[in-house]
């Protein structure tokens, strides 16, 4: 009798233990057109939650949701392993302390300033070229090398929120900022076109080579590492492009 209450037991809960362990939990900010709420305002959408949901098929997984997150709170829930990995990451010494990287980043990213349309710049070859600007970025990312060694040259005042970029560029247009920094000229595209303002600012590279970004997992999750090796396997056989995606999204603005 006690065998069979055990094996009924068994095949109450062999399936409950399989789903958990075959669950990712990823979390996310807002990054459109890469990471976002779709208009229902419950679905996780964009090119990154889209790329990675086909590679965690790939690997296995269904991946739960996590957000949208206040940037430096999805950073608090990776050191403590509240969640198991992220996207759009760029990798510096302070985050691999913490961190998984993979060997590859799944997309380079080229960091940007949006001025106004009328203002006389019309490219950036030195911190001279912007020197005294007041610029606008979201509180707790990260900055660009580019940005990082010359921050006692400009002034930048960060905004906490999901919609930073447009706070940012209402205050571009009002001219109470010289512009707004973003290390994605994708999300500057993107963003300036959803708000009807491509017409209204000049998106302008500064001179550094790209950034990547990568898929990350937590040292801190129980799966981090194992995650970390299934991924990088999945990824070097996998033939998904990025800018697939990304393209998606651009031709999807409304």
């Amino acid at each position: 009798m006690k065998r069979i209450f055990f094996i009924t037991i068994c095949y109450i809960i062999m399936p409950c233990l399989s789903a958990w362990s075959d669950t990712v939990k990823m979390g996310y900010f807002i990054l459109k057109p890469h990471l976002y709420l779709a208009e229902d305002g419950t679905t996780p959408a964009g090119a990154a939650i889209e790329y990675f949901n086909a590679v965690a098929s790939k690997m296995g997984y269904k991946v739960e949701w996590t957000g949208p997150l206040p940037f430096p709170r999805l950073i608090k829930y990776l050191r403590d392993g509240t969640v198991d990995g992220a996207q759009m990451m760029a990798k510096n010494e302070e985050r691999e302390l913490f961190l998984y990287y993979p060997d590859s980043p799944y997309s380079p990213v080229q960091s940007v300033l949006v001025l106004r349309k009328e203002h006389p710049l019309d490219r950036i070859t030195s911190v001279n070229d912007i020197k005294g600007f007041v610029v606008g970025y979201l509180s707790g990312a990260n900055l660009s090398p580019f940005m990082k060694q010359h921050s006692d040259q400009v002034k930048i005042e960060y905004i906490k929120s999901d919609t930073w970029f447009e706070q940012n560029l209402k205050k571009l247009m009002l001219n109470r900022i010289d512009a707004v920094y973003d290390q994605n000229a994708v999300t500057a595209k993107y963003e300036a076109k959803r708000l009807n303002a491509d017409d209204k600012v000049r998106i302008l590279p500064l001179p550094e080579p790209p950034n990547h970004v990568y898929t990350v997992f937590s040292k801190q999750s129980p799966k981090g590492k194992k995650l970390l090796e299934q991924y990088s396997k999945t990824f070097k056989e996998i033939d998904l492009k990025y800018e697939d995606y990304v393209e998606k999204e651009l031709a999807n603005i409304k």
